[in-house]
């Protein structure tokens, strides 16, 4: 009869404490230099900085185990031990440095807040390009003049900034940290709705809205990422999307059609007819067509600000151009923008590779106007919507500079607000996660799109139903038309 070796508990303690400081040492210092090296350090990297204590908890829990079967009866388990110690205090810096983000994400949003403080109690020098009122006189998606205005509560600015300030300094609860993984709120229904079929694809939406359905409530549209070859909707931007609904949003998540089944500019049509659903439906569940809102993250980001800087870009909506996709502001997280590469953001060759082979299905040198036509980057406008671009500073997968680039070429020529946050020690993906990031980021994204709701609530008041046939905001200078029912 074989015997069996015995247990070394000094090597496994060892073994442990090693690990345990590779992955720390890699979620501090991750790499994003090589391309299969970059997949792993971001997934490594994302478990280890969002769920720090959760490591030191475990690691410490088996480390103990280890210890009761003698592991500190030999060097090598103080050697492991030791390790373990160094381990755990990167990992507890990392988890105290997520409170940063809430300071990161405060600065970008001041201006905002000291914008509306010199506006005082006046309504007028808006900041929001609003799809309130058309250049035809209109009201915009489904509402004539005449139409009743949803009634909402008037404050003062004052008393918005003092709102806003406090969804900011409210508290983390300790049960949120220690149970980081998204769940549904118990005043949110999410319903999954069909919004069209282009050939053998069928592309739904889940729809999150508040259980009460109160009339007049903004409307988010979300994107969601996975580098166009893959993604659920159902996974992803959870912890925003109930959180926005919980506090009156609409939020439509959306289906588009991924790669290599699909090839470019397929992805953000569908996202466009996503968009003029979401405007067609929204009363449905209480929501208010004029004010929609747009966001994504990494590939959805792309799509996202694609759509929103290309709103009267006809060659992107076929079969449905006289659809109005026009939004009201913008929320990207750790997004795409420059397909060209034209300031050499991506260092590796797998992001080309990918374009080339599984999404664009040519070369730059093949198809230098397709990448440019969906490149976000060669599309700045002056009449672009408001945008907050939200990256983690140490993401492997997206270079957080391709986000600040992009900020600062559209911040140079928009007349809207253009806002930056970079988070310090943020991989990738890191607000799938209710993590203390996470959390900071949803919060400071909320606060930005109800900013741009007030101004939007305020432009309606400026401008009532009877006066808007004659009256045109000067900050209006775009056609608008009546969206039709994706097909």
């Amino acid at each position: 009869m074989p015997s069996v070796a015995p247990f070394n508990a000094p090597l496994a303690l060892l073994v442990l404490g090693a690990l345990s400081l590779l992955f720390s040492l890699n979620a501090r210092f991750p790499s994003g230099r090589f391309g299969v090296l970059s997949l792993v350090s971001f997934f490594a990297g994302w478990l280890t900085t969002e769920l720090a204590l959760h490591h030191v908890a475990l690691q410490a829990a088996l480390a103990l185990g280890l210890m009761l079967f003698g592991a500190l009866g030999a060097p090598l388990g103080w050697l492991g031990l030791g390790l373990l110690a160094i381990s755990f205090v990167i990992l507890t810096k990392l988890h105290g440095r997520a409170q940063l983000a809430a300071q990161v994400l405060d600065d970008a949003l001041a201006g905002l807040e000291s914008d509306e403080a010199e506006q005082g109690e006046a309504p007028g020098d808006l900041l929001v390009q609003s799809g309130a009122l058309t250049s035809e006189g209109g009201l915009g998606v489904g509402v004539e003049p005449g139409d009743a205005i949803p009634s909402v509560e008037q404050a003062s600015p004052a008393e918005r900034r003092a709102q806003r300030a406090a969804l900011a300094k409210e508290p983390l609860r300790f049960l949120d940290v220690l149970s980081p993984l998204p769940r549904r709120h118990p005043d949110v229904r999410v319903e999954r709705h069909l919004i069209g079929a282009v050939g053998r694809s069928k592309l739904h939406a889940h729809v999150y809205f508040h259980k009460d359905k109160n009339p007049g409530a903004p409307v988010l549209v979300f994107v969601h990422g996975g580098g166009w070859v893959t993604g659920f909707k159902q996974f992803q931007a959870i912890p925003m999307l109930h959180q926005l609904a919980a506090q009156g949003f609409v939020c439509v998540s959306l289906d588009y059609r991924l790669a290599p089944r699909a090839t470019f500019p397929e992805p953000v049509i569908d996202v466009k007819r996503g968009i003029a659903w979401a405007k067609e439906h929204a009363a449905r569940f209480g929501g208010d067509a004029r004010f929609v809102a747009l966001s994504g993250n990494s590939a959805g980001g792309h799509l996202a600000s694609l759509a929103a800087l290309t709103f009267d870009s006809p060659a992107l909506q076929p079969g449905f151009e006289e659809a109005d996709t026009r939004v009201d502001a913008c929320v990207v997280f750790y997004g795409v923008f420059d397909l060209l590469n034209q300031n050499r953001q991506w260092r590796h060759r797998w992001f080309e590779r990918l374009m080339r082979y599984l999404v664009m299905k040519k070369s730059i040198a093949e198809a230098r106007d397709q990448y440019e036509l969906m490149s976000p980057i060669t599309h700045l406008r002056a009449d672009a919507p408001p945008f907050f671009i939200i990256h983690g500073d140490v993401d492997s997968l997206v270079p957080s500079g391709e986000s600040h680039y992009f900020a600062e070429a559209l911040r140079a020529v928009s007349h809207q607000p253009v806002l930056y946050a970079a988070i310090p020690d943020a991989q990738h993906a890191f607000d799938v996660f209710r993590s203390i990031r996470g959390t900071y980021a949803v919060r400071a994204a909320e606060r930005f799109l109800q900013f741009f709701h007030e101004r939007h609530l305020d432009q309606v008041r400026l401008y009532p139903a009877r006066e808007a046939a004659t009256i045109r905001p000067p900050w209006q200078t775009y056609e608008s038309s009546t969206p039709t029912t994706a097909a």
